[in-house]
């Protein structure tokens, strides 16, 4: 009898540590919020070199960086009514400085954001997401990001998809 006791009470010990460890990684896992994209200088800016093999995409949902010469193709992740903001990634050298993100129009890009053209300030652009039922889920946006390295500018057009959780 004591020998079943203790088993009972070591497996209700387990199912009640496993149940907090579930919902810890339930709350960590469902939880949305903002979104951050970090473009980053990953090679030396030469004056014949094109600006597509020299920077990168990432951003804090952890979605992979962008491919090697394809930024554009670069898809980020945002979720319905919460920020979008863009910047120069912590580590980059020399730092890039966001001057403006707008809206491509074409036959398969959806606008996403509340805002059709986002002026960069100090060298970072936010915006906000529209909400759920704005917009279809899984919508997705072509913008042209504009940005400011060593006085020089540039302008990529990655894409942005609609999550509406």
């Amino acid at each position: 009898m004591k020998q079943t006791l203790k088993s009972m009470r070591k497996y209700l010990i387990i199912v009640i540590a496993a149940l907090v460890l579930y919902s810890c990684n339930t709350k960590n896992s469902t939880a949305v919020g903002d979104t951050e994209i970090y473009l980053k200088v990953i090679k030396d800016i030469t004056p014949d070199a094109n600006i597509r093999d020299c920077i990168e995409f990432s951003d804090n949902r952890g979605s992979a960086h962008s491919l090697p010469s394809f930024p554009e193709y670069f898809m980020t992740r945002v979720n319905a009514g919460k920020k979008v903001t863009w910047m120069s990634s912590p580590d980059s050298d020399p730092k890039i400085l966001i001057l403006e993100v707008n809206f491509k129009p074409n036959k398969v890009s959806t606008p996403i954001l509340i805002d059709g053209y986002i002026k960069g300030e100090n060298g970072i652009a936010t915006s906000i997401v529209k909400k759920k039922g704005e917009v279809k889920n899984l919508s997705n946006e072509f913008y042209n990001i504009t940005f400011s390295i060593n006085n020089k500018v540039y302008t990529i057009d990655p894409i942005l998809q609609f999550h509406a959780e």
